[in-house]
């Protein structure tokens, strides 16, 4: 058999010829895996030799370069199946906050978490604007637009269809912990702003002066 494989190749091939006989010539896949590179990428080879040859999808971790050990290593923690985590590695290494954000989601998940990764990480709430199936961009776009600190602000806006943006701005015009206004205002059409300035001027808990200005 030994014979046999070194008659396979061309004589100058001294690298193939030697790579060949290192094995047990029914390790016909690793040998076969062992071809597949230039002789001098002796690194490649080497990783690839590592790894039972069935680990296919590891074996393409070689696609890095050999120094780009951080990378081999972050696609070797997955399943092999796991392509799209795998696929996680489209960042730098020392990108590890978009990496991990990246992986908080099931693969199939692309929309999400391409716009996870459109932000700078520290922006943890507005990457929490991906609460929102991709789809709803009105309601994704409004959440970025205040400070993520404004959790309420960005929660009220939230609550009605974001077509309905008269309704929407009025709400945010005042601080969150003022329910009552808010809900009050929102009763009446927004144009019928002389009502919604009445109402607001008195207490909310003063309903039925409220009422009686509305007649």
């Amino acid at each position: 058999d030994h014979i046999n494989y070194v008659l396979m190749f061309p004589f100058s091939d001294v690298d193939h010829i030697n790579y060949a006989l290192i094995f047990p010539c029914s390790d016909v896949d690793h040998i076969n895996y062992a071809i597949m590179f230039p002789c001098s990428d002796v690194d490649h080879i080497n990783y690839a030799l590592m790894f039972p040859c069935s680990y296919v999808d590891h074996i393409n971790a070689l696609m890095c370069p050999c120094s780009d050990v951080d990378h081999i290593n972050y696609a070797l923690i997955f399943p092999c199946s796991d392509v799209d985590h795998i696929n996680a590695l489209m960042f730098p290494c020392s990108d590890v906050d978009h990496i991990n954000y990246a992986l908080l989601f099931p693969c199939s998940d692309v929309d999400q978490i391409t716009y996870a990764l459109m932000f700078p990480c520290s922006y943890v709430d507005h990457i929490n604007a991906l609460m929102f199936p991709c789809s709803d961009v009105d309601h994704i776009n409004y959440a970025l637009m205040f400070p993520c600190s404004d959790v309420d602000h960005i929660n009220y806006a939230l609550m009605f269809p974001c077509s309905n943006v008269d309704h929407i701005t009025y709400a945010l015009m005042f601080p969150c912990s003022y329910v009552d206004h808010i809900n009050y205002a929102l009763m009446f059409p927004c144009s019928d702003v002389d009502h919604i300035n009445y109402a607001l001027m008195f207490p909310c808990s003063d309903v039925d002066h409220i009422k009686y200005a509305l007649m």
